[in-house]
């Protein structure tokens, strides 16, 4: 078993990325819900693609890219099977980018894959969590969805 001590600033370091790359991922929920899209048909792909699955490796670039470029890249593979509200309705703003940043943050809380995560948390349950958990402290809200889910943090 190898132990590596962090010091504080590494500590600090990867604490920005996480929160960098929590907030990239909310910002393209965001996006998708801009531009009209069914953000549960959206959700369930986007956490399900290789895309997805790709940008959680540590290594890579693709977890530094912005929203547009991510959502970019993302229609290449799962665009076929978006669909947008009908009417032109679009999905709550700040709820599309909470459950964002939550998903993302939940991965690197439990080291689950986004496509467990979506399993075991649907976008329906993220909804129902939003008028709740959007006003606490966001560990304190992941530990309450991870154990409510038989999850638990690292």
């Amino acid at each position: 078993m190898k132990i590596m001590l962090l010091s504080e600033s590494m500590v600090g370091d990867y604490m920005y990325v996480q929160e960098f790359v929590c907030d990239t991922q909310g910002l393209l929920y965001k996006l998708a819900a801009e531009e009209g899209y069914d953000m549960s048909v959206f959700s369930y792909l986007y956490l399900n693609s290789d895309f997805c699955s790709r940008s959680q490796d540590k290594p890579s670039r693709l977890r530094y890219d912005d929203e547009e470029v991510s959502l970019f890249y993302l229609l290449k593979e799962i665009g076929g099977q978006l669909k947008k509200y009908p009417d032109n309705v679009k999905f709550n703003l700040d709820v599309a980018y909470w459950i964002g940043w939550v998903y993302r943050q939940l991965c690197f809380l439990c080291e689950k894959p986004s496509k467990f995560l979506c399993e075991k948390i649907p976008f329906e349950l993220m909804c129902d969590y939003y008028p709740g958990m959007h006003t606490i402290d966001e560990d304190n809200a992941a530990e309450i969805i991870l154990n409510n889910a038989g999850l638990h943090m690292i």
